[in-house]
């Protein structure tokens, strides 16, 4: 913090006050260049005296003010421009750099309307890919969209133009510029402008742009080799004294300046887009391009804490003008898969939550890319790049990342690339050459293959064997018998299980069946603990202490009154917590006793033990003592001969809390575990998050996610999970064999995959690992149709499976491979003589998929706190097709949450909750997604939905 700015607001709270008791009429603040501050004061009469003194002005300024106090006549004869001004405090008048990124859109001299767009490529960071992917998408305009494309570097510090599109790139192609061409438009009066910006520009060769056109105005000439023959000598020198010469203090007119080259470009050679290379970091260069000349802006950012201001400036600042389209780069992530994607999925949160902090509008949600780190690219524009490699990559549209981003993109444009009729005609024709040619080479159905008699037995030996092991899973955590789960070697070890050791994770974070009762329960077997130690690597000894027992020991905190008050409920959970943990801890431990006996209660839920807790929580000093001796039994803990840490667990919280007054009651729990630091004991608190995403009253809720447990499905443990299954009715073999006889994948790969497997009793998290299982037992393709244009099944299951914020459960996945089984076991003759083991035509049947939503469905809201009204949505739906739509605009999807409030008013759950609350019910559930692409919120339901509601495309 600038202690300046502190000093001045200090000011300004005493002069609020002196207007409120009538000392004075009013005053303005003036922070000038000189960091001088200068005060005006209109005093409340002519009597009225106000010293330096009144105000301390020394003690906070020192000598840097000036202190002007005067009457409302003088203020209104030769002060009126200062008081003219809105703000209280003036701080522009002291700027040198920065006004067009401080002031917003009060520029007046903004860009005119050019037919063509006007895209910035902006990184608050160097080294972020922005100028090569710059690069990238000006070839991919010019090779596949046969665009004319214009680049501008305004890097000026750092120009990153000089070595790309060339065919010898180790040398500069060093050629005057945007510098040059500022400075002389403004001295020089040439008449034909196109003949004059040939001089600033140079047009790159044609294999890097086919039909379309690149030109480069590169930021300026650089050479310091060549002598100028003048009184500075060199290029360079000629190109830095131009460059101070450009002047950034005076908004309007630079942004007035930078207008005209643009306009300038575009009449001389008629672009279809001008793409702006800008600087790194808070500049200049952003404010003037991005924000006050460009229609689209791209920014690129990386995962780490030093992006985050970058960050939080763009979309501030994106935020703040709606006449501005933006993406967000996520750069570079790493290759692997599994990493790649959850970097990205964070750092679309962040994205997320920051856009939500910055604006009162409900539903931003600016598109986001990944971008992997690629050998390829990061050697373009030096002596090593392979350009004829990248140039083919680029045409044919290999590079995925560049692909997704460039194909939105070019999309976005198209409303301004107005083409001609025969250019319309000639496009549709090659898209319709593109889809026969796709038909031709998928005409052959690529599972369809004649099985020999021994890869039939052993298919159909291992289709049985699944149906038979699904048939007795269960997947609801309260019935699961954990014990029995071990004996059938298929209880599932999770990498997230391998945090709950962690002293610093005191929640424990998942959807509706995501496991939470499934971890819980297997806290409770030595086995399942002493293994999970092992894959920690953990060596300290463990205790987990259980909160809630519905059965024999439970208090419910409705029979209070004080719902409101904060230092209550504290109390109450250090006194709840206390009462078992020291009992639990004297039986399980020789050697401790507690210090007040005479205060341990049997915890049931009787008015008894309500007046009893009451007495206690009312006592400071009993609460001071039993603090104390917590901290008796953490000394305790830490005097044993090996470390031995108790884990105090929380789940079922709701059989203690009632629904109503969750959001009451559960902040004080999770802050008590929070802040009330122990070396031995610390909490556990298994959670639902829907119901974590509702609460309120929590401070820092995103550093408390820091301390969570994120126990939802990744698409490799789905896969992981389910051959945990198949392999545990002693199938493994066969199924090695089946695979082997498939020829799908090389021996080497199984030889490699089996101890692997074996080692462990389940697939490690890798994918190269699960795909080959997965091709093997669903297929590679799901091509039901004689097509492989549904995709490959190792994608298909989670992106059909999953909630619309990318979660995923478990159990539609399993019942839908269940239900799926029924079928293929009814009809294994005929489909025997075909792989894969389980056909497509199974599990991609709409019934079968219906059926296997709707029981996940029932589970989502049956007895589950809150979450009634949602099975109203969807009966309304179910009846009125006319909301049977994948996707809803505001105005109708605000219509069908009317109509469901009118109708259920008066059903159970419906008595408190507002359209909003529908809203956030569906959203934090995964039922529905809300985005925003520059057009209005849209509401897009999850495709795990589609046939259950029956929903069809818009």
């Amino acid at each position: 913090m600038i202690k300046q700015i502190k000093i001045i607001d200090e000011l300004q709270n005493k002069l609020k006050e002196w207007v409120g008791s009538s000392k004075i009429i009013d005053y303005r603040l003036e922070w000038r260049v000189d960091e001088i501050v200068d005060i005006y004061l209109i005093k409340n009469n002519d009597d009225t005296i106000i010293t330096e003194s009144d105000l301390d002005l020394q003690n906070l300024f020192g000598s840097h003010f000036d202190l002007v106090v005067l009457s409302e006549e003088e203020a209104e004869a030769d002060y009126g421009h200062i008081f003219e001004l809105n703000e209280k405090i003036n701080t522009s008048a002291g700027h040198r750099r920065f006004d067009t990124l401080l002031k917003g859109q009060n520029v007046e001299n903004k860009l005119k309307y050019l037919p063509c767009p006007v895209i910035t490529f902006y990184s608050y960071k160097g080294g972020m890919g922005r100028s090569t992917t710059l690069a990238a998408f000006a070839m991919h305009l010019a090779l596949n969209e046969n665009k004319r494309v214009i680049i501008l570097d305004c890097d000026f510090e750092a120009p990153g133009f000089t070595n790309f599109y060339l065919k010898n790139p180790g040398e500069e192609n060093q050629r005057q510029g945007f510098i040059e061409y500022f400075i002389d438009k403004n001295t020089q009066h040439d008449i034909d402008i196109r003949q004059t910006l040939e001089k600033y520009t140079w047009e790159v060769d044609g294999k890097y742009s086919g039909q379309g056109s690149i030109r480069i105005m590169p930021a300026g000439n650089l050479d310091r080799n060549q002598p100028t023959e003048d009184f500075l000598h060199t290029h360079l020198n000629h190109y830095i004294e131009g460059l101070s010469r450009v002047d950034f203090v005076h908004e309007n007119y630079i942004v007035k300046q930078f207008s005209e080259i643009l306009e300038d470009l575009h009449n001389a050679f008629s672009p279809d887009v001008i793409l702006i290379d800008s600087r790194t970091g808070f500049n200049d260069i952003i404010g003037i391009t991005a924000f006050n000349l460009s229609k689209f802006v791209v920014g690129f950012f990386r995962n780490d804490i030093q992006s985050l201001p970058g960050l939080h400036f763009f979309l501030e600042s994106i935020v703040k003008r709606t006449d501005i389209e933006p993406v967000i780069i996520n750069s570079i992530l790493p290759q692997s898969l599994t990493l790649k994607r959850s970097l990205y999925n964070h750092f679309k949160e962040e994205v997320k939550r920051i856009t939500d902090e910055l604006s009162d509008e409900s539903g931003l949600d600016f598109p986001c890319f990944p971008i992997s780190r690629n050998e390829n690219l990061e050697i373009l524009g030096t002596a090593s790049e392979q350009i004829d490699d990248f140039i083919e990559l680029i045409k044919n549209k290999e590079l995925k990342d560049y692909k997704d981003i460039f194909e939105n993109f070019t999309e976005r444009l198209k409303s301004f690339f107005a083409m001609p009729d025969e250019l319309n005609k000639k496009a549709i024709e090659d898209d319709n050459i593109e889809l026969n040619t796709n038909s031709l080479s998928s005409n052959k159905d690529i599972n369809n293959t004649e099985l020999s008699s021994t890869e039939k037995t052993l298919k159909e030996k291992i289709l049985l064997a699944t149906k038979n092991k699904l048939d007795k899973i269960n997947l609801y955590g309260d019935d699961i018998d954990i014990e029995q789960e071990l004996i059938n070697k298929q209880f599932f070890y999770r990498e997230c299980m391998n945090d709950l050791f962690n002293i610093d994770k005191i929640l424990v974070l998942g959807s509706k069946g995501t496991g939470k009762s499934y971890i819980y329960g297997a806290l409770k077997n030595e086995n399942i603990v002493s293994e999970l130690k092992k894959r920690a690597n953990r060596n300290d000894n463990y205790t987990f202490v259980y909160m809630v027992d519905k059965k024999s020991r439970i208090f419910k905190v409705n029979k209070f009154s004080e719902t409101n008050d904060k230092r209550f409920q504290y109390r109450f959970w250090l006194v709840y917590t206390w009462q078992i943990l020291v009992q639990e801890i004297t039986h399980k431990f020789s050697g401790f006793e507690s210090t007040l006996p005479d205060l341990i209660l049997e915890v049931r839920d009787t008015d008894t033990v309500q007046t009893a807790l009451q007495k206690i929580i009312a006592n400071d000093n009993q609460i001071i003592a039993i603090e104390k001796d917590l901290d008796l039994l953490d000394k305790f803990l830490i005097e044993k001969g090996i470390k031995e840490y108790v884990t105090v667990i929380y789940d079922q919280l709701d059989e203690i809390i009632d629904p109503v007054l969750w959001n009451v009651w559960l902040p004080s729990l999770i802050d008590f575990w929070r802040y009330k630091r122990f070396n031995r004991i610390f909490g556990k608190l298994f959670l639902r998050q829907d119901l974590f995403r509702k609460l309120v009253g929590i401070t820092n809720i995103r550093d408390l996610e820091n301390q969570a447990i994120n126990i939802e499905w990744s698409q490799e443990e789905l896969y992981a999970y389910f051959f945990k299954i198949v392999f545990s009715e002693n199938i493994d073999k066969e199924f090695w064999e089946l695979m082997e006889l498939y020829q799908e994948y090389p021996k080497q790969l199984i030889k490699q995959l089996r101890p692997k497997y074996n080692r462990n009793e389940q697939i490690p998290l890798e994918e190269h690992l699960l795909r080959p299982l997965v091709v093997t037992f669903f297929g590679k393709y799901v091509d039901v149709n004689n097509t492989v244009r549904m995709g490959e099944s190792y994608e298909w299951f989670f992106n059909n499976l999953k909630n619309a914020d990318n979660t995923i459960s478990i159990r539609p996945f399993i019942e839908l491979i269940k239900l799926a089984l029924v079928d293929a076991t009814k009809n294994i003759k005929e489909q025997e003589w075909i792989k894969p083991i389980l056909y497509p035509l199974f599990y991609t049947n709409k019934d079968v998929r219906k059926k296997a939503v709707d029981g996940h469905f029932k589970d989502l809201t049956r007895n589950q706190i809150g979450n009634l009204p949602i099975t109203y949505v969807f009966e309304y739906i179910d009846n009125h097709h006319e909301f049977q739509q994948m996707t809803l605009l505001k105005l109708k999807f605000d219509n069908l949450i009317s109509k469901v409030m009118n109708k259920y008013k008066d059903k159970e759950g419906m008595e408190t909750l507002k359209n909003d609350d529908i809203e956030t019910l569906l959203i934090n559930n995964g039922i529905i997604k809300k985005e925003n692409f520059g057009r209005g919120d849209t509401f897009k339901f999850a495709y795990l939905y589609k046939y259950r509601l029956g929903l069809k495309g818009n």
